[in-house]
């Protein structure tokens, strides 16, 4: 063309190309919303579990019966025979839960029985790991009939904890205590008793100093941070997430402190995420958390208060108590509803 025309110019065409869609739920779970400029909080999050890569783990049920007086001794029994014990919990069984758990047994003359006594109080759960788990459990155990693990090993769990302590005569043939001996009544148990949950945590302006060493501990103790926002606290933000003591003495001085610069929200993801992240932020007071642990534990080791925090308000850290408060607390610092369920 060129050639022919040496002054042509062709027209330029210019193409719009519409912009692809942005998934921005899943940019939330993706990276921070709130860059800071410390490494440590620019990391990438996750929205899933890696796999557990630790020793196998088994649950142990401590039935009704047994559970006030026998729980304390099966956890010393596991301790001493390597066991570590991961974490604990109450549960009380509904009928319909009972008949799906135990459908296996519906065709044993004790069922109903077996039922009835599962039903008749809370269990004690135990969730623990070591190597060989299941074939060390397994020989713990005992047969599930308590005539049968008396006679063949009178030292085993069953028949140990199976009878009432008050000397009264044992009528019926039932074990209390109960355990997974295969991965897949393993694996099953874990996901019912010990699901993964997400919980909201705040690491408050008095530790700012120490926040990536709070996150580093975090980590360290096997949860995930599904996602993280720096935030300037309002009022009604520490109303909110502080409403269980709004009519405390204290809770003026409570929202000065928490108003007083920025906060971190975290998301925290694990098995059992409420409880966890309670048991490692340790009792409201520092100073109770430091001694509340016995002489032989470092509190520093396994309590981020007795470690980060300075007094009963600049304690460092906060969690959520349950799971609906943790929702609706996740609903209001990251804009988004936890996932039924979780």
């Amino acid at each position: 063309m060129n050639m022919l025309f040496p002054d042509f110019s062709p027209p330029k065409v210019i193409i719009y190309m519409k912009e692809p869609e942005i998934d921005q739920q899943s940019i939330l779970f993706k990276k921070s919303l709130v860059k800071t400029g410390e490494d440590i909080l620019s990391d990438e999050v996750v929205s899933v579990m890696p796999e557990y890569e630790g020793p196998p783990r088994i649950i142990v049920l401590i039935k009704p019966p047994a559970y006030d007086s026998y729980r304390n001794s099966v956890v010393s029994d596991l301790e001493l025979n390597g066991f570590k014990v991961l974490s604990t919990k109450d549960y009380t069984f509904s009928e319909k839960e009972a008949r799906e758990f135990y459908a296996e047994f519906e065709s044993l003359s004790s069922y109903e029985l077996l039922i009835s006594l599962m039903t008749s109080g809370p269990t004690f759960v135990i969730m623990a790991c070591r190597d060989n788990a299941l074939n060390k459990l397994k020989s713990m155990l005992g047969s599930e009939s308590f005539a049968q693990a008396t006679k063949e090993n009178p030292d085993c769990l069953r028949a140990k904890y199976s009878y009432p302590p008050n000397g009264e005569v044992k009528e019926d043939d039932l074990t209390w205590v109960d355990g997974t001996v295969t991965e897949k009544s393993a694996e099953d148990a874990l996901n019912k008793f010990f699901p993964i949950e997400k919980t909201f945590a705040l690491l408050k302006p008095d530790s700012r100093s120490a926040w990536n060493d709070i996150i580093e501990d975090i980590n360290k103790n096997g949860f995930k941070i599904v996602d993280k926002k720096e935030v300037e606290l309002t009022p009604d933000d520490v109303k909110f997430i502080y409403s269980f003591c709004i009519d405390k003495g204290y809770f003026d001085d409570l929202m000065r402190q928490m108003t007083s610069g920025p906060s971190l929200a975290l998301i925290l993801m694990a098995q059992d995420a409420v409880k966890k992240w309670s048991k490692l932020i340790g009792p409201t007071d520092p100073d109770s958390a430091v001694d509340s642990y016995p002489d032989n534990v470092n509190p520093e080791d396994v309590c981020l208060r007795a470690t980060y925090g300075k007094s009963y308000l600049e304690n460092a850290v906060h969690g959520s108590s349950n799971l609906k408060d943790a929702k609706i607390c996740i609903q209001r610092i990251f804009g988004y509803a936890n996932e039924e369920g979780s």
